[in-house]
């Protein structure tokens, strides 16, 4: 096998490393980044568990507060989604 063949198509083995550090690098963000998603969905869903105990309770006004703190997580992650997709897009290219 020629040097080129081993190198799956880059001219030495310094490009095939900097290619595969490089890889590297974008595959800790992409885990990172469902890291960060996963965070921002479990914590959504406590402060939905919070509000259904307090409005339960008949603290309607907690209950009210937790959704807004459960739908600002929410957003968090459906941005951190958005910016996977985007990741996972441009991984296709």
């Amino acid at each position: 096998m020629s040097n080129s063949e081993s190198t799956a198509g880059y001219r030495n083995s310094k490009q095939q490393s900097a290619k595969t550090s490089s890889d590297t690098a974008e595959n800790s963000k992409g885990i990172l980044n469902h890291r960060k998603t996963a965070n921002s969905f479990s914590l959504a869903a406590k402060f939905h568990n919070d509000a259904a105990k307090f409005h339960n309770d008949g603290d309607h006004l907690s209950a009210y507060k937790c959704t807004l703190i459960a739908l600002g997580h929410a957003q968090l992650g459906v941005e951190s989604q958005m910016q996977d997709l985007k990741h996972h897009a441009l991984e296709q290219q």
